[in-house]
């Protein structure tokens, strides 16, 4: 299976509704030479959202089943797609108390983007944090 790094970056680490930048680094070895791309952005939301925003870009530039290696500090996310995504999936996008998961547009296509992949989360800072900070200096 193919192997894939992706890496997300997202700032202000607040949980409050505020303007926020994101990025991601998508890392593969095709033919003995690593292949980059980097996108970045921006959204009014909170840390959870410009995170998951970041990831579903990522993840939508992928256009054959691989294993995924995806390195964030946004523990929460990492813990809602490995533990969360399929539940919810499986009720409607529906919290165990019956209510709506929030931010549910971004985690539908979360599941959408997700199947067929092997996602290995890997949380905690990594080192392409600089690397994507860079890019959205440039972009901003």
């Amino acid at each position: 299976m193919y192997k894939v790094d992706i890496y997300i970056l997202a700032e202000p680490a607040s949980t409050r509704k505020s303007k926020k930048k994101y990025g991601y680094l998508l890392s593969c070895i095709s033919r003995g030479k690593e292949q980059i791309r980097v996108g970045t952005g921006t959204l009014k939301g909170t840390y959870h959202e410009a995170t998951l925003q970041a990831i579903n870009e990522a993840l939508g530039r992928l256009t054959q089943s691989c294993e995924v290696r995806l390195h964030c500090e946004d523990r929460f996310v990492l813990n809602m797609i490995e533990h969360n995504l399929e539940s919810w999936e499986k009720a409607d996008y529906k919290t165990s108390k019956g209510e709506p998961v929030v931010n549910e547009a971004g985690w539908r296509e979360c599941w959408r983007l997700t199947r067929g992949q092997k996602i290995v989360p890997v949380p905690g800072a990594h080192e392409r944090k600089e690397e994507i900070k860079k890019e959205m200096e440039k972009a901003a």
